[in-house]
C-alpha cells in the first residue's frame, strides 16, 4: 500500500466515524425530553404565526387534533410539559396550555400530543384535548 492509499483510507474512516457520530448523535436527541418539548413549542409556534409550511413539517399526514384554538398569537400563551410515556403506537406527552379567550379571560387546556419517530425526527399525530378550566379570580 502506498503512503497515498493510506493517507485515503484513514481519511475515509474518519469521515464514516463521524458521520456516524452525528447519526447517533441526532437519536439521542430525537429520544431527550428537550426534543419532545421543542416539537410541542415548535408547533405552538407555528400556529400562532399561523406558518402552514412548518405545521405541515411537524406533523403527520393523517394529523388530528380536537383542540380549539381561539385568540392563540404569539407571547400570549403559556405551555406547561407534565412529562412523556411511552404508548403501544408512539409516544404520548401530556401538557397544559393557557390561553386567552376573546372576553380576555384565560382558559386552560389539558392535553395530550401523540407522537412518533420519523426517521430521525419525531412527527406528531395528534393532540387530544383532556379538559377545560376557565381562570379563577381569587
Amino acid at each position: 500500500m502506498t503512503q497515498r492509499n493510506v493517507i485515503a483510507l484513514v481519511a475515509g474512516i474518519a469521515v464514516m466515524v463521524l458521520v456516524a457520530g452525528v447519526i447517533v448523535g441526532f437519536l439521542v436527541y430525537a429520544e431527550s425530553r428537550n426534543s419532545k418539548i421543542d416539537l410541542l413549542s415548535r408547533y405552538f409556534k407555528a400556529l400562532a404565526m399561523e406558518d402552514s409550511k412548518i405545521i405541515a413539517e411537524l406533523t403527520s399526514l393523517d394529523f388530528t387534533s380536537n383542540l380549539p384554538l381561539v385568540n392563540l398569537e404569539r407571547g400570549n400563551y403559556q405551555i406547561f410539559d407534565f412529562g412523556t410515556e411511552g404508548a403501544q403506537d408512539g409516544m404520548v406527552q401530556h401538557f397544559l396550555l393557557v390561553a386567552p379567550l376573546p372576553a380576555g379571560q384565560d382558559q386552560a387546556y389539558l392535553a395530550t400530543m401523540h407522537f412518533k419517530r420519523r426517521g430521525l425526527l419525531n412527527e406528531i399525530q395528534s393532540i387530544i384535548l383532556m379538559s377545560t378550566g376557565l381562570e379563577v379570580q381569587p
